[in-house]
Formats: C-alpha cells, structure tokens, sequence
C-alpha cells in the first residue's frame, strides 16, 4: 500500500497493519514511525518535515531577478 493512503489511515488501523508486517515494539511507535519501519520512505529533502526553500528566495538569487540589478 502506498505511503499516501497509509497517511490516510487512523493509527490505529497502521499498527495492525505493522504487527502483520512483523514490526517489533509498535505500541512505542507513532504512526510516521510504523510506516517507515514497513518501508515506506520520505520524499528526499523531506526528512523531519524539512522543505528545501523555493527558486529565487534566496538573497544570492535576487541578482537575477528583472529590475534588482544594481
């Protein structure tokens, strides 16, 4: 199952999805940890809710931007 529609899912119903699977200790676990310990994997530059900033806002950027050309 995608990690999309387990996001969907209540913990409760991953849980018994991750003791089917076999995972060890789930009653310590949230439900982010129990999918990634079925295999389910962040989207890269994603991990710990990090999101990489957009194009152009960085000051460096600001040089090629029309009329801030100084």
């Amino acid at each position: 199952m995608p990690k999309q529609d387990m996001n969907r899912m209540t913990t409760g119903e991953v849980a018994q999805r991750a003791k089917k699977a076999g995972v060890q200790n789930v009653e310590g676990m949230n439900k982010q940890q129990m999918i990634q310990a079925m295999g389910g994997k962040q989207p890269a530059g994603r991990a710990n809710g990090y999101k990489p900033a957009p194009q152009g806002t960085k000051p460096s950027d600001w040089k090629n931007v029309p009329g801030n050309q100084s």
